[in-house]
């Protein structure tokens, strides 16, 4: 009997219990199985679609991704891939081209990153900036773009929403070897 109980306590010591929300956790999950471990995704967070119909680009001369969620909510409601693309950083971008942007440009970094690198090629916009993000940004984009002297636009196309922890998930929790929170 102990060998079992043995083997099921290893099994809980190389488990991680991946809270990112969907799809990215997936992808996290694959990279945790491919470090031996156990993977169990059960996301904290749900990202849900914010409006219905196609955007109105008239005036707008580029788009700020500042996250994938960004991007792929932009990407349902706006079949527009010509104009310029910010992201904020390279998985951004990735995805942007993936949705099928050609010009794509990567900061690098964070929200203050994306503006700089916005206002260096500001010159070269016809219009202003859209920044199609969350309801609840980690950042400031657009007043930090209007202190550089930039127009520029939000507009909240996705949101992110609590996801209650299951009774099993519950019964699971003092055998996990890490949690992973993002």
């Amino acid at each position: 009997m102990g060998d079992a109980s043995d083997r099921q306590a290893n099994v809980a010591l190389r488990r991680v219990w991946i809270t990112r929300a969907l799809p990215g956790a997936l992808v996290t999950a694959r990279r945790v199985r491919g470090q031996g471990f156990e993977a169990v995704v059960a996301p904290l967070l749900a990202v849900r679609a914010l409006g219905e119909g196609p955007i109105d680009l008239k005036g707008i001369g580029a788009i700020a991704f500042t996250s994938a969620n960004g991007v792929a909510a932009f990407a349902v409601r706006s079949p527009a891939r010509g104009l310029p693309v910010f992201a904020v950083g390279e998985a951004t971008a990735a995805a942007a081209r993936a949705a099928g942007f050609a010009r794509v440009r990567s900061a690098d970094g964070d929200v203050e990153a994306l503006a700089t690198a916005i206002a260096a090629h500001g010159d070269e916009l016809d219009g202003a900036v859209l920044h199609p993000g969350a309801a609840e940004p980690a950042g400031d984009l657009v007043a930090q773009l209007a202190s550089l002297g930039l127009e520029a636009r939000s507009m909240a196309i996705y949101e992110t929403v609590p996801e209650p922890v299951s009774a099993g998930l519950r019964a699971m929790m003092p055998g996990f070897h890490a949690v992973l929170v993002h």
